[in-house]
């Protein structure tokens, strides 16, 4: 008896803990990100009426009109469209028209309409990003990158190996939109609006989209660049792109240990249908074998488990990194004290267990924001 009520104080008292970190975090969102949003999504919408796009955006329309489309039919269904007048329609349908057909097919065979699309991003690019908040970032990103370099260098691990981590630490760059022709986002202009700090492995950069401006606070943006610094050399991108013997299978093998954070291996049981029905090639698949942990966009298939242990392993390097740093404050990643819903066989833990099972067990991290954690904090 006894024991139990200590046990569930003991839980109570933790569970308030992990509350207060959250009570002041709501203000995560930069209070000029709803004007900027706001302001972008006007500049669609008047994209979308340009004579270069409206004109292609009815045509279309009308022929799905005359066919009597049941997609359009179901469009107009989703939306409450079915009795509004034709003009409002007509406007609905340009814009999406714009972002889902010009856009994701980009760039389009009439060079007018890539024309219109390119100023339009043009105009997305200087509303997000004046040159005083790129210093800033980029400030903020070589203060991660140092703090990284210099808590690899503090590590028990062979000279070669921390080298060649290093090297590669060393030379991430942030890559800043400059026109969509020949940049990286000209097949995806969406992803510049939709997406705000992320690795690119390939290019060996971090890309700033313009959802970066939702961060309000330093704390949260520099530990967010240290996640992305730890994707260079996850457990993925190790297999793909590194020589040397990987220093952190102990450690996998305690992240994924249900007393720390439970990290999922990936689910391979789709995969010898997925080569049956050719969705997936055999090299691909043999791609897939030799590199375990890693996910690609069409696999693991959707609601089937993806690997989870690269972003957890990127939390925890961001949390070894942050805990060096002056960045131990109540802002810290209060991004990941919004709920959210997460899809079957996400590739990432929740965001509460982001915070308790892996920030918040970090020791001096904990101490600092007087942190209580259940889950067991995992070290190299």
């Amino acid at each position: 008896g006894q024991a139990s009520k200590q046990l569930i104080l003991l839980l109570f008292v933790s569970f308030l803990f992990a509350q207060d970190h959250c009570a002041n975090s709501s203000e995560w969102i930069h209070k000029d990100y709803k004007i900027l949003s706001e302001s972008i999504n006007k500049k669609i919408e008047q994209s979308s009426h340009l004579v270069t796009i409206a004109r292609e955006a009815d045509m279309v329309l009308s022929k799905l009109i005359k066919a009597k489309s049941p997609i359009l039919m179901n469009w107009l269904e989703k939306r409450n469209l079915l009795s509004q007048k034709e003009e409002l329609i007509a406007q609905e349908w340009r814009k999406y028209y714009l972002e889902n057909f010009i856009l994701s097919k980009y760039p389009t065979p009439d060079h007018k309409v890539n024309q219109s699309v390119e100023h339009l991003f043009q105009e997305i690019n200087t509303l997000s990003f004046d040159q005083k908040y790129k210093d800033h970032l980029n400030k903020l990103f070589l203060e991660a990158q140092t703090s990284s370099i210099k808590r690899i260098s503090s590590w028990p691990i062979d000279k070669a190996t921390k080298d060649e981590m290093i090297k590669k630490v060393s030379s991430i760059k942030l890559y800043w939109f400059e026109k969509l022709k020949g940049s990286k986002y000209q097949s995806i202009p969406l992803e510049f609006i939709k997406w705000g700090i992320a690795y690119d492995p390939v290019a060996n950069e971090i890309n700033i989209g313009v959802q970066a401006k939702k961060y309000a606070h330093d704390s949260t943006i520099f530990s967010v660049f240290a996640h992305e610094i730890g994707h260079s050399f996850d457990p993925c991108r190790w297999s793909a792109f590194f020589k040397s013997k990987n220093p952190f299978t102990k450690l996998y093998t305690c992240l994924r240990d249900t007393k720390s954070t439970g990290a999922r291996k990936r689910d391979d049981s789709k995969m010898s249908l997925m080569i049956q029905k050719n969705y997936l090639s055999k090299e691909m698949a043999q791609s897939l074998k030799d590199n375990p942990t890693c996910n690609r966009s069409f696999y693991p298939p959707v609601g089937t488990q993806k690997e989870q242990l690269l972003e957890v392993f990127a939390d925890w390097f961001a949390a070894e990194v942050v805990a060096e740093s002056s960045y131990i404050n109540k802002h810290l990643r209060s991004d990941l004290c919004e709920k959210q819903k997460l899809n079957d066989g996400s590739s990432y833990l929740s965001h509460n267990d982001r915070l308790k099972k892996i920030y918040f067990t970090q020791p001096k991290i904990q101490e600092t924001l007087k942190q209580k954690s259940l889950a067991k904090h995992c070290s190299l």
